[in-house]
This record gives structure tokens, sequence and C-alpha cells, in this order.
């Protein structure tokens, strides 16, 4: 009798864990589309929340567990994409392949997390890259750039809590930035390891002086570096 019992709600009977990137709102209310009021709570299907969720663009996966004591209720937990960058408006993870094939335009309706998570790069109040560049980019540029960009990020802790937040290509000339500073590095392909040593050189005495520096400019081919200071 305890499990036929109908159901009038199932809202409240939604517990939400490990979500980040998406509200626990947003959760419930996929899996309540498909709610039908007056069912025995045995004939719910677990699988078919979990296929549900899973289409969304930022669930990787969903498992749900049902719970019967105390209380009748669906434990969600979601395993949520890892957004990494956003390059032509498409959002790539460290794996270098796009978020579920996601179009903005297709889901923007239904989907206000991936909404939020394209103003917070748009707006940089997010730990998502935006990547700019006039010309196509692989998975060899983007397999090196991660690699700069995670260089970069070590050093950047040192003088900034910012981490790299946006980064752009005009043909072969690279740039990156965080909230504080601008990184220019010249030429993408030429001695990106000898650059970084010269940042390196530099580092306590940018961290003296961060709120002055507007940009460094590593890309000349001697020891100089140019440090351009804010007004």
């Amino acid at each position: 009798m305890y499990l036929i019992q109908p159901l009038e709600s199932l809202e409240d009977r939604l517990i939400v864990y490990n979500n980040d990137l998406i509200c626990k709102e947003e959760i419930r209310s996929m899996v309540l589309e498909d709610f039908e009021a007056g069912k025995a709570f045995i004939l719910y299907n677990p699988l078919k929340f979990s296929e549900k969720l899973e289409k969304h663009p930022l669930i990787k996966d969903a498992i749900i567990r049902t719970n019967l004591f105390p209380r009748k209720r669906f434990t969600i937990l979601v395993n949520e994409e890892k957004p990494w960058a956003m390059f032509r408006n498409k959002i790539f993870n460290r794996d270098f392949k796009i978020i579920k094939d996601f179009s903005l335009k297709d889901n923007q309706e239904n989907c206000d997390s991936v909404l939020a998570l394209y103003d917070s790069i748009l707006n940089n109040t997010s730990s998502v890259i935006k990547i700019s560049s006039n010309r196509d980019l692989d998975i060899k540029d983007f397999k090196k750039l991660e690699k700069t960009v995670d260089n970069i990020n070590d050093r950047l802790k040192m003088i900034s809590q910012s981490p790299v937040i946006k980064v752009e290509f005009l043909d072969n000339e690279l740039k990156m930035a965080n909230h504080d500073i601008e990184l220019l590095f010249g030429d993408y392909h030429k001695r990106i390891k000898n650059k970084l040593e010269k940042f390196d050189h530099l580092l306590s005495k940018i961290q003296e002086n961060i709120h002055e520096i507007a940009y460094i400019d590593l890309s000349l081919e001697t020891d100089e570096i140019i440090i351009g200071k804010k007004q």
C-alpha cells in the first residue's frame, strides 16, 4: 500500500546534488515536465528521468536513486560538463570537444543555465576562457594553447587571483589577459618557452607593482621586456 499510494506532487521529492552550473530549480523543472499527478510512486521510472536530464547540454550524465524511507523521494546526482573555452560561440571542454554540439539558438528557451554561462563568459565573470581569432584553430592549436594557459595561470597565482579569461589570435600574434594585466607574446610559434622564462624573471617586480601595470610585452626577440603602465 505504501508503494502504490498516488503522488499529487513531486517537486518537493526531488533532491539534487553535485550541481554547480545548473540551478536545482532548472533540473527539477526538466523532470517535472513529464510528471503525471495521481500516479503510484512505484510506477515512476528513474531511468526516464535520467535520460531526460542527459539531454541537457551541460549534463554529462545523471544518476537517479529511489528512496523509500523515511519518505518517498528521488535523489538526483548530476555529473556536469566542464566548460573550458568558448570559441566562435561554441563551448569546448578540456578534451577539445564541443559540449554536446550545443546550439544556443535551438536551446535558448529551456536552458537558462547555458544562457547564464554565455553571459558570464562575455562579461568576463566566468573561469571559462573567451577565445577570439581571425583564423580557424585545430586540435593542435588547442593543445598548445591549453598548455600555455595553464603555465601562465601557475605564474599568475603569484601576482593575481584572476586566471586568464581572454585569449586573442591575430594571425599568429597571441595575447592573453586576466582582470589585471594583458600579456603580449607576439608570434605564437616562436620561443614560447623563452618568453615564459623572461616573464619568470620579472614576477617579483610585477607582484610589487601589479596595480600600476596595464600590459607586459614579451614579444621582442631580444631579452628585453616592455611594461606598459596604466594611464
